[in-house]
C-alpha cells in the first residue's frame, strides 16, 4: 500500500492462480497412526482425522510458493483470486504461504465440476457479502458455475464494492462456449445497472473472463458488451495500455497471447484515477511465454514450476 501527499491510495489486484488446491496426505496420516489403546474415549477428539486440515497439503507446492512470491511482490490491499478450491484452502495458503498477510478472506462455494471458485482477500474489513450462485436463466439453469461474488470493503470509512468472477472457459471451442459467456456477461451488466443508479459510486469488477476481442466486428466476444458500457464502467487495461501490452495469458498450444483478465472501474472511480495506469505482473509466467523479456521469479521453469498461466493485474486507486 502506498500513500500520496493529499490522498491515500489502495492497491487492488486480480489473479487467476491456476488450481490452488489441497489434497489429503494419506502417507502422513499413516505415519501418525495410533493403536486401539491410544484412541480417545467417545466424545474426545482423535489426534488425526480425515477432516483434519493439518493433513492437507497444497498441490504442486513448488509452483504455489512461486505464486505466493508473486502475490507478496504485488502487495495488494485487496486481492481477488480465481481457481481456488475452498475457503479452507484460501486460509491455509494465506497463513502458510503469505505469512497471514490478509486479515479478511471470503469464498462461497459454487458449482464448478472441478471444484474451483473465486475468492477475495483483504487487509481491510469485509463488511457485506453477496452471492449470485443461485441466479437462474429462463430455462431454470444456473447462470454461474463459479459465482459472481460481491463484497463491500471498508477502506478507512469509505466503501468499495468488489465484484469478482470467472466466466465459462473456451474449452470445447470459443464459438460453442460463447452463448454461455454472453449469458453471464448480460447478467453482470444487468446486476450492475440495477445496483448503481447513482453516478457517484465506487465499485470494481474483475476476474478471468475467458474472453478476448478481435476488433469491433468480433461476433464471438461476449465481454464487448461490458467494454462498450462506458456510461457505467471502464475497463482500464484496454483504455490505459497500448494494444501490444494488454495480454494477460499465454496459450502454449496455439502460441498465442491474449487478454483474458479484466479490471473494470465504475465511471466515477475511473474519473478519479484517470491518470493512473494498471500494471500487469508477468514475472511468474513460464519461460516459454518468451514475449516477456523481463526477469522471472527465481525457480520459474520453461513450463513448470510457475506462478500461473495467467498474469496478475493490479492498480493503485484513490477513492
Amino acid at each position: 500500500m502506498s500513500t500520496t501527499v493529499d490522498n491515500k491510495t489502495y492497491r487492488v489486484a486480480t489473479f487467476n492462480v491456476e488450481n490452488l488446491l489441497a489434497r489429503y496426505q494419506f502417507k502422513t496420516a499413516k505415519e501418525h497412526h495410533v493403536s486401539k489403546k491410544e484412541i480417545p474415549k467417545r466424545g474426545e477428539r482423535k489426534p488425526f482425522e480425515l477432516n483434519d486440515f493439518q493433513l492437507f497439503e497444497m498441490v504442486d507446492d513448488t509452483s504455489k510458493r512461486i505464486t505466493a512470491e508473486a502475490i507478496k511482490e504485488i502487495n495488494a490491499d485487496i486481492l481477488c483470486l480465481q481457481e481456488v478450491e475452498s475457503l479452507q484452502v484460501v486460509d491455509k495458503f494465506n497463513n502458510n504461504y503469505l505469512d497471514s498477510q490478509y486479515t479478511y478472506t471470503m469464498l462461497i462455494d459454487g458449482r464448478d465440476p472441478r471444484g474451483i471458485d473465486v475468492a477475495v482477500l483483504s487487509k481491510y474489513p469485509i463488511v457485506n457479502v453477496r452471492t449470485n450462485r443461485f441466479a437462474k436463466n429462463e430455462r431454470n439453469g444456473y447462470i454461474f458455475s463459479r459465482d459472481l461474488l460481491e463484497v463491500d470493503i471498508d477502506l478507512d470509512g469509505k466503501i468499495l464494492t468488489v465484484y469478482v468472477t470467472h466466466l465459462k472457459s473456451m474449452l470445447g471451442g470459443r464459438q460453442k462456449t460463447f452463448p454461455k459467456r454472453l449469458e453471464q456477461v448480460k447478467y453482470i451488466q444487468k446486476r450492475i445497472h440495477q445496483m448503481w443508479k447513482k453516478k457517484e459510486n465506487n465499485f470494481i469488477l474483475c476476474g478471468d473472463f475467458n474472453d478476448y476481442c478481435l476488433g469491433e466486428n468480433d461476433q464471438e466476444c461476449a465481454v464487448k458488451l461490458l467494454l462498450e458500457d462506458n456510461d457505467h464502467l471502464i475497463e482500464v487495461i484496454s483504455t490505459q495500455l497500448e494494444e501490444e501490452d494488454r495480454w494477460t495469458h499465454y496459450f502454449a498450444r496455439g502460441k498465442s497471447y491474449s487478454q483474458l483478465d479484466y479490471l473494470f472501474l465504475s465511471k466515477h472511480l475511473f474519473e478519479k484515477n484517470e491518470s493512473v495506469k494498471p500494471q500487469i505482473y508477468r514475472r511468474g509466467l513460464p519461460l516459454r511465454a518468451n514475449r516477456f523479456k523481463g526477469e522471472r521469479i527465481e525457480g520459474v521453469g520453461k513450463d513448470r514450476p510457475k506462478a500461473s498461466d495467467h498474469c496478475a493485474v493490479y492498480m493503485d486507486l484513490i477513492l
